[in-house]
């Protein structure tokens, strides 16, 4: 059975009271199995993404301050998206006509600790 990432939600206090969302779920396309820990350079840091990858979430340590930003090779131009910078994670789905070959994460300093990639 392929991977999939769910997400639920609970928004209490609104003005109109609570709000719930979800759950959303993205299923793989096939069994990708594959989670990178690694501690990031400064600069680009360049990850080849599993053929029939559906998703990419990020998991930034818990601590880390470095500023990171995301981007694909179906936008190398791109400045980039922003990643929380500490133990927030990131999740982003991937077009189902073409995955990306890569995905480069740059970050403004080295991490200390391993950021985890995980792929659906």
């Amino acid at each position: 059975m392929s991977g999939s990432f769910t997400w639920s939600g609970l928004s209490a206090g609104e003005p109109a009271g609570e709000r719930i969302f979800g759950p959303v779920t993205i299923v793989g396309k096939a069994v990708i199995g594959e989670t990178i820990q690694t501690q990031l350079t400064i600069g680009a840091n360049v990850f080849s993404v599993p053929p029939e990858s559906a998703a990419v979430t990020i998991i930034p340590s818990l601590g880390n301050e470095a500023a990171l930003k995301i981007k694909t090779s179906a936008n190398p131009s791109d400045a980039g998206l922003p990643i929380c910078e500490s133990a927030s994670p990131f999740m982003l789905p991937f077009p189902t006509s073409a995955t990306p070959s890569t995905i480069t994460i740059t970050a403004s300093a080295a991490t200390s600790q391993a950021v985890s990639i995980i792929f659906i």
